[in-house]
């Protein structure tokens, strides 16, 4: 019997099922009688035959976020309104149709009527008979019709149909009739969605316990009165050979459906099936040490299964192979675990399995597979995780990325303050996009560091750190670095930092229509630096900051030669960075804007900033204030203005120093300050001379290690020459740059000082 994949029980009914023992626990308390060896133990529980109780309910994440966002943020814990108690029915729709989706929208629904609010949560375990593009979840609607307003927070197979792969998701149509919209999430899979009066927020957890908010709508978002319908939707794809897709689901609460509809009209009718009393098996967070790692996991055999083996699965997560325990036979429920080595200051994904028995009751279901735990080990130097620690080498402050003027501590965010000695590391190998997906959303702090140099294919789709508390130190790959290409890249996570990594999105081959962003933080976002970054041929713009963000730092980066007449849907854009509407102390400091249209930067309602020894070369319009925006605007240099207009226009903001073309003026209807409203502590500006050869010394990914299309960028600003395009065929089209490898050992102390090794060497050559 194969297990299934996707089958998990949530951490606290396995507390509650089989009490506290080894959950969460030392290595040491989690050994039993293994003796240290990967034999799992028997861990009898009190009674020895326990049976499923209601897991705890969720509690409320503090986190919000609009349409559009993918913004996410913690529980709290501090929720007071609760769903209903876990349902232990396993409920199983098969659906046809022809997408939940733009086009047409058919499927199958499993739901009640409600009116007013509701706090529905389900586990969307499995997915079967996937091509790529079908969807299940929970849905909230306006009524049965086909094209009315709704809302659903969803699971789909990623492309090539493996379930497991692709983020939760949101789609809705914000009225009858109208069109769907989406946006990407989290990886996730328990799905909640909550009304609350007229404000509707979407959660997604991996375990069911902890639970982070990527969405928020209200009814002026989405059509939707006191009256609706909620339930399961699930569609299938019946242009493929195989018409029909079946989704598995578990421990539904806040829901009660008595009702099975096929919305539209698919050739294939659906079903719903609702069994009870299944057998299970959940797995308990790991214990960790430094070189140990202590699994635990539980089991659940009802009437008619008389037995299981059982064992563990765990890899690091840079690894693609799954490693396994010795099998373990049981007879009863109960906790088993075990002890297996591991590395030091790595990430490992573990998860507990079990093959049951054959029995009447179970044929054809197998949740022979427990949610998959992340853990993390500690340095052999401090042993015991770090969490409130310092860096280990008496750093805690910023990280100097060597020679330039500017640090990513200079500006308002407080760069990685939980990096330490103990900080796990995940290690990219390929310059592939699995790769760096896969580090990018790894649920746990890390440093990301490359073993490898390259061109990384985004495939025209836009790739997000998702996960709080990243590192990407592309500084640590080989020369000639890293470098994206043919997508967008996101920051949609706070505590962030984003180094030494190249953009270039580009037309990608796709039609009008297309308009990526190169390199951007999400809407409220908080606490992120980008220092040291080389962003191109974006379509939207190429470097941008998120709205009702908060301290974001923009250091010696470049933004330039946005795509002017390409693919956009509103015609010429070419724009360098737009700091989004009510954005909050954003500093941007020994950046290079070249060679854009526009918005270099501009700086939308309620924005406060400073703009600091920055260089605008080759513009129409150079840095535009919304009128309630306040800026500190300081020693910049405005250079080769293609019109007439100021340097400066709108808003308020405090000018010192900047410098420009004789026969431009420099500002246009701007209220002048009198003071530096908005200025980061301890930071002293440049005369806009020096600020200009500073920032074309220093400036971009890899400064002493520039690729052909950096040194070309940076030679046209010193010499007052180049153009803007419209495609990037016409400056030698996407790279094709070496993956040179290395091998990198991360010292298990002073990892501070390591990366700034790093960065020195990728920026002055030392």
């Amino acid at each position: 019997m194969e297990p299934n994949r996707h089958a998990m029980v949530d951490r606290r009914r396995f507390v509650r099922l089989f009490g506290a023992t080894c959950v969460g626990a030392s290595v040491a308390g989690c050994q039993g009688d293994s003796g240290g060896d990967s034999t799992p133990t028997d861990v009898a529980t009190d009674d020895g035959t326990p049976t499923p109780s209601p897991a705890a309910a969720p509690t409320d994440s503090s986190a919000t976020a609009t349409p559009g966002d993918g913004s996410t943020g913690d529980g709290d814990g501090s929720g007071t309104d609760t769903p209903e108690p876990y349902s232990t029915e396993l409920i199983r729709i098969t659906a046809g149709g022809d997408d939940l989706g733009p086009r047409r929208e058919q499927g199958h629904f499993y739901h009640e009527s409600r009116d007013g609010d509701f706090d529905v949560v389900v586990h969307a375990m499995a997915l079967e008979g996937t091509t790529g593009w079908e969807k299940a979840g929970i849905m909230v609607r306006d009524s049965l019709d086909p094209t009315a307003a709704h809302l659903m927070v969803r699971r789909n197979p990623d492309g090539d149909g493996v379930y497991d792969a692709s983020p939760a998701s949101i789609q809705w149509r914000a009225e009858g009739g109208g069109v769907n919209s989406a946006q990407r999430g989290i990886m996730a899979e328990w799905l909640r969605l909550r009304r609350e009066g007229d404000t509707f927020r979407i959660y997604g957890s991996m375990t069911g316990a902890d639970w982070e908010q990527f969405g928020e709508f209200t009814t002026d978002d989405v059509a939707l009165g006191s009256e609706t319908v909620v339930g399961l939707a699930v569609t299938g794809m019946e242009e493929y050979d195989d018409p029909t897709v079946t989704a598995t689901f578990k421990d539904l609460s806040g829901l009660s459906p008595t009702e099975n509809t096929d919305l539209g009209e698919p050739d294939h009718a659906g079903d719903v099936s609702v069994r009870d009393d299944l057998p299970a098996v959940t797995t308990g967070e790991p214990g960790r040490a430094p070189t140990e790692l202590g699994l635990t996991g539980a089991v659940y055999l009802p009437d008619g299964v008389e037995s299981a083996d059982c064992y563990f699965e765990y890899r690091r997560n840079d690894a693609d192979e799954w490693q396994t325990t010795d099998r373990w036979p049981v007879t009863s429920s109960r906790v088993f675990t075990a002890t297996v080595d591991a590395d030091t200051r790595r990430i490992y994904q573990v998860r507990a399995r079990a093959e049951f028995s054959e029995s009447s009751d179970a044929e054809g279901v197998d949740l022979g597979l427990g949610a998959t735990a992340f853990c993390s080990t500690p340095s052999p130097t401090s042993g015991d995780g770090g969490e409130d620690g310092d860096s280990g080498d008496g750093d805690t402050g910023s990280l100097s990325p060597g020679v330039a003027e500017f640090a990513p501590g200079d500006g308002f965010a407080d760069p990685a303050p939980w990096l330490d000695d103990d900080t796990p590391v995940v290690t990219i190998t390929e310059p592939t996009v699995e790769e760096l997906d896969r580090a990018l959303k790894t649920p746990h702090e890390r440093l990301v560091v490359f073993e490898t140099s390259g061109v990384v294919d985004l495939g025209a789709e836009e790739w997000s750190i998702t996960r709080d508390r990243c590192y990407v130190a592309g500084q640590t790959a080989p020369s000639p670095g890293i470098t994206m290409i043919r997508g967008s890249f996101q920051v949609a996570a706070d505590d962030c930092v984003v180094q030494h990594v190249r953009v270039r999105a580009g037309i990608a081959g796709q039609a009008d229509g297309w308009a990526p962003t190169g390199l951007h933080t999400q809407d409220g976002s908080a606490n992120n630096v980008i220092d040291h970054c080389t962003v191109t041929w974006a379509i939207d713009e190429n470097l941008t900051v998120g709205g009702r963000s908060s301290n974001t730092t923009l250091t010696n980066n470049i933004a330039a030669k946005g795509l002017a007449d390409a693919t956009h849907p509103k015609g010429i854009h070419s724009y360098g960075s737009l700091i989004k509407d009510d954005a909050r102390r954003v500093a941007m400091m020994g950046n290079v804007w070249a060679h854009n249209v526009g918005r270099n930067p501009r700086l939308k309602t309620g924005t406060t900033s400073t703009v600091v020894n920055n260089v605008m070369y080759h513009f129409d319009e150079a840095t535009n204030l919304d009128s309630d925006s306040i800026s500190s605007i300081v020693g910049n240099a405005y250079r080769r203005v293609d019109v007439g207009d100021a340097n400066i226009e709108g808003g308020r903001a405090y000018l010192a120093g900047n410098e420009t073309d004789p026969e431009t003026p420099m500002t246009n209807g701007v209220e002048s300050l009198s003071t530096r409203r908005i200025w980061p502590s301890g930071l002293e500006a440049l005369a806009a001379a020096a600020a200009f050869d500073h920032a074309l010394a220093n400036a971009g990914a890899r400064p002493a290690d520039r690729t052909a299309h950096d040194r070309r960028l940076i030679r046209q600003v010193r010499e007052g020459s180049g153009e803007r395009i419209d495609a990037e065929s016409e400056v030698g089209g996407y790279p094709d740059l070496p993956a040179n490898t290395h091998d990198l050992s991360v010292p298990d102390s002073g990892t501070r000082e390591w990366l700034r090794e790093h960065s020195r060497r990728v920026e002055d050559g030392a």
